[in-house]
Order: structure tokens, then sequence, then C-alpha cells
């Protein structure tokens, strides 16, 4: 009995010592053909969808979304100037992955809108 309470101890005391880590995932499906429009109106030239992606990705990763983000999260709690929230944004920018992919659904076989859009 007395070893399994000093395991038990142990293993209490260890997951405790244990640094917290959050991992969060979400999927964001965007047509390219409507959701940029207002946003590449006035271009000359057509985008390609790289070019498309990198707008998207440009608006997801903006000063005011990731504020937002920050401030509901708490991340500002510890700030008390404009440097430190600054430095809290870029570390959160650089946290964040996006990976641009064609979605299993975009074949030829599909709808001819499926390829442009994308998770």
């Amino acid at each position: 009995m007395v070893v399994a309470w000093a395991t038990a101890l142990f293993f209490w005391l260890a997951i405790m010592a244990w640094p917290d880590s959050y991992q969060a995932n979400a999927r964001v499906y965007v047509d390219t053909s409507t959701a940029l429009r207002p946003l590449l109106q006035g271009l000359t030239v057509d985008q390609d969808i790289e070019a498309r992606m990198n707008i998207v990705r440009e608006q997801m990763l903006g000063t005011d979304k990731l504020e937002r983000v920050a401030q509901a999260a708490g991340f500002f709690d510890a700030a008390t100037d404009d440097k430190s929230r600054t430095s809290i944004l870029n570390t959160l920018r650089d946290a964040i992955l996006i990976d641009m992919t064609l979605p299993t659904s975009a074949r030829r076989d599909r709808a001819p809108t499926a390829d442009r859009i994308f998770p």
C-alpha cells in the first residue's frame, strides 16, 4: 500500500510540474473567387491562385485580427507597453501555421468552382 501511495504521489507531482501547453486546430475554407473580389478590384491582371492565397494569409495574420485573438486569450494581461504588445503579436504570428492545400473534394469530377476552394 505504501508503494502504491508513493508511486501515486510521485506521478501527481510530475503531472503538476508538467508545463501547460495548448494547441488548437481550425480548418477554414476560402472561395477565392468571391472572398477576394473586393480586395482585387481594380487590378488589371487576374491573380494566380498562389497570389490569392497569400492575400488571404495576410488578411488572417493581420495585426487587427491577431490583437483580437491575443486580447480574448489574455495574452495582453502582462503587457505594459506597445513594445511588449508588439512582441506578443509577433510571437503569436510566428506560432500560427497556415497550410494552403487543395481539398480532396476539388477534383475535376466535381463542380467547376471546387478548384477555387481551399482549406
